[in-house]
């Protein structure tokens, strides 16, 4: 499963790839190839994918402002869908905005810190990931679907939304443009 080298790495754990390179005195390329390999052999877990999903759900005070919230991000839009005059596109799009802030606000809200360099490098990362997300389903769902239905679209608006706002935000926050507000 693991040679010495890959043994001592382990026990060297937990740490990022740079923190353990220095420990182990190995370049940080082959530390980075021995962790994936680890990774794909089970060993090794993603630590941002098992914080993520391991993180403890925020503890909520149950009142009238909570359900109200919880009521306008989760259940307000889909009730839109059954109006009949309403443009499906919108509710997508408020669909997918409701999600991303939702999932933002679930790994903690960002500062909006930083100098006006770091301001307009986040814009630009925004419209980079709206872009490319927007681009790339729309590319994909033409395709697979010949015509492309309603749905496909109504999903594919939702997750440009959503894919720009937490994305982004997540992007930002990698590259320090972004910190999150302490608990």
């Amino acid at each position: 499963l693991c040679d010495q080298t890959d043994a001592q790495l382990l026990l060297a754990m937990p740490g990022t790839s740079v923190e353990l390179a220095k420990k182990m005195d190995l370049a940080l390329e082959e530390t980075e190839k021995r962790i994936k390999d680890l990774f794909y052999k089970g060993v090794v877990k993603n630590a941002w994918l098992f914080s993520f999903l391991s993180r403890k759900p925020r503890q909520l005070q149950w009142d009238i402002k909570v359900v109200l919230f919880f009521f306008y991000m989760c259940i307000f839009p889909f009730l839109l869908l059954l109006l009949p005059k309403i443009n499906h596109e919108i509710v997508a799009v408020f669909i997918g905005l409701n999600i991303g802030f939702l999932l933002v606000w679930n790994r903690g809200i960002p500062e909006d810190t930083g100098t006006i360099l770091q301001r307009i490098a986040r814009v630009l990362i925004t419209l980079v990931v709206y872009i490319l997300a927007d681009q790339t389903l729309e590319r994909a769902s033409q395709l697979l679907f010949q015509p492309v239905p309603g749905v496909v679209e109504f999903v594919r608006y939702s997750l440009t939304v959503l894919l720009c706002i937490w994305g982004s935000t997540e992007i930002s926050i990698k590259l320090n443009l972004f910190k999150r507000q302490s608990e």
